[in-house]
């Protein structure tokens, strides 16, 4: 029986699933206006297994790609702030997650929910052999969407007909603990074949695709004129040198016999190879990425490989290889000036104030990565989150929020991030919503630093804004202005402007007719309407007093999570000191 792990067209089904679940509402009514518009889309897909394999199942969708400005935010949690595509979602797989308690809590059946009864919380569980996932049709914008424009990313060949999934040579080296199953990623890919001809281009692969350590707290600079890695987290714990460093992303056993690993000197690809040949199976499990500096210059690996102790102090991730020198891939010397002038895709997300800021320098010293981003917002300025850090936020947190955080065992945290045809770099995908949060300690139980599966898949998104400007002979389009929301079992997708239905008037502005159902206020609803439902000795224990629901905010409800807010201290504290808070004004309200 194969596993969605297991399928190496697993991208592929995924993209094509959530495709045709878009296209059925565009036939009713969601579709752009005559392709003059460009749309982001999103999905949250359940995966369970069968007799025969998995099946695939599309739980909830969203588009949209607009944020409101701070004046604009509502103390009735009846505006959706931010109408990003990813969020849309999001928020309606919480609508659907809120159905399925119901379901099971009234006696009946849910595809990927169990309660335990045997228990005295009655929290409930996903069934075994269920999944979820998140798709995307783009990449996130904030850090994720920061990398050279010059990265070789492999993709998808249709006409090959069997890999459809995107992993990196680039920065991807898949070992277990069998010394004879170490191996690179999907050599088959014919993109990848020309680039291990030389050891220099290898080199260059496996280098060229991130510009920041795995630790994810590193930033390029080049204030020495040598591109070197600083860390703005972290700078007092260690001193910048001149050569770029590479950091395997997978922590090693507390072996001291570790430190010292020799290379050879003969070239890149035998040093490469000896690298592998060299980590013992005690760590040879999951996968270690190489990372370069920025500019994406192949270098050469240094004689020393040091592999430093687990439970150093340092702050750092474990595993540094040093690189002194970097080459272009005909084998000439390049200067960090040189090197300088390559660019960079750009993210129009503004990093957070009071955090480290981009430089914006010409090329690749435009950006900072690693640091925290809000959306941008047409003159008031949005105090909304990037995708990228809101992603990584629900890599610790879970997907299901504080609220839902009561009636659940464990959080709900996607298996695998697959993203559609678009400029795209692994590594900065795993940089911005993996990497950032490794060093977040102390979590509290069932709570942890999720690492999905990343994958890409060929599929370009019809209304998205590549296919879109192609339609319209390369003429620039303008993103749609609408929002669309939709979760399984909901009668009508619903479609909002600027965080409201769409078609609400200055009469109904403000009445309940006006909102989204995937808005706060909405939600907080469908919240104590589980409750409500539920017997008083079935309730979680911080509710089983409480005579009326009604009269609680919707901050002391989150607030009494306990658990998650436990976990979202360890993740401010250790990680995303300078996260953006809404003022406690703005979640004041109740179902009233």
């Amino acid at each position: 029986m194969m596993s969605w792990r297991d399928d190496d067209m697993f991208a592929s089904k995924v993209s094509h699933s959530c495709h045709e679940a878009y296209e059925k509402l565009k036939k009713k009514g969601g579709k752009s206006a005559a392709k003059r518009e460009w749309k982001l889309l999103a999905c949250v897909v359940a995966t369970s297994n069968t007799e025969t394999g998995y099946e695939i199942d599309v739980i909830s969708l969203g588009t949209g790609s607009k944020c409101i400005g701070e004046s604009k935010l509502s103390k009735n949690g009846d505006v959706i702030n931010d109408s990003h595509a990813e969020v849309m979602a999001r928020r309606s797989f919480l609508c659907y997650l809120y159905k399925q308690l119901l379901l099971v809590h009234a006696g009946n059946e849910s595809r990927v929910l169990n309660v335990a009864r045997e228990t005295d919380d009655w929290h409930c569980s996903l069934k075994d052999g269920v999944d979820f996932h998140f798709f995307s049709s783009h990449t996130p914008c904030g850090d994720a969407s920061i990398f050279p424009k010059d990265v070789t990313d492999c993709k998808a060949d249709n006409s090959h007909g069997t890999q459809n999934l995107k992993r990196h040579i680039a920065t991807d080296l898949s070992f277990t603990g069998d010394e004879n199953s170490k191996r690179f990623c999907d050599r088959s890919d014919t993109c990848h074949e020309e680039h291990l001809q030389s050891p220099a281009s290898e080199c260059q692969k496996i280098l060229s695709d991130s510009q920041t350590d795995i630790s994810s707290r590193s930033n390029y600079k080049s204030e020495d004129g040598q591109g070197s890695f600083v860390t703005p987290y972290q700078k007092s714990e260690r001193s910048v040198t001149k050569d770029a460093e590479i950091f395997l992303d997978q922590g090693i056993s507390d072996e001291k016999s570790l430190t010292n690993i020799s290379l050879k000197q003969d070239s890149a690809s035998e040093n490469l190879d000896h690298i592998l040949e060299s980590i013992p199976s005690c760590i040879g499990k999951g996968k270690y990425n190489l990372v370069s500096d920025i500019s994406g210059n192949t270098c050469r690996v240094n004689n020393k490989f040091r592999v430093t102790d687990q439970t150093s102090n340092s702050g750092l991730m474990n595993n540094v290889c040093t690189v002194t020198e970097h080459k272009s891939c005909d084998g000439s010397h390049q200067t960090a000036e040189k090197m300088g002038k390559k660019d960079i895709y750009r993210t129009g997300a503004k990093c957070v104030a009071g955090g480290e800021q981009d430089p914006r320098g010409s090329g690749t010293e435009y950006h900072t990565t690693g640091v925290l981003r809000i959306k941008p917002g047409r003159g008031d300025r949005t105090i909304s989150m990037s995708c990228s850090d809101k992603i990584a936020r629900w890599n610790v947190l879970g997907c299901q929020g504080a609220l839902l955080s009561h009636f659940l065992s464990s959080p709900i945290y996607f298996q695998s991030f697959v993203t559609g045809r678009c400029p795209y770099s692994e590594s900065a995908m795993r940089r911005a919503i993996i990497d950032r949060i490794c060093m977040v300690q102390q979590l509290p139980s069932r709570y942890q630093v999720n690492r999905p599966l990343l994958l890409q898949s060929d599929w370009l998104f019809d209304d998205g804004k590549e296919a879109v400007e192609k339609y319209n002979a390369g003429q620039k389009s303008p993103p749609s202005s609408t929002a669309i929301s939709w979760y399984k079992g909901c009668l009508q997708h619903e479609v909002s402007v600027l965080g409201r239905k769409q078609g609400v008037t200055q009469k109904t502005i403000n009445k309940p007719e006006a909102r989204c159902r995937v808005c706060s206020a909405e939600l907080l609803k469908k919240f104590v309407q589980v409750l409500e439902k539920l017997e008083s000795t079935k309730r979680p224990v911080c509710f089983r007093d409480v005579s009326d629901l009604s009269n609680l905010t919707y901050h002391e409800l989150k607030e009494s999570a306990t658990n998650y807010q436990h976990a979202w201290t360890r993740l401010r504290e250790d990680v995303f000191s300078t996260w953006v808070k809404k003022s406690r004004d703005f979640i004041q309200f109740t179902v009233k």
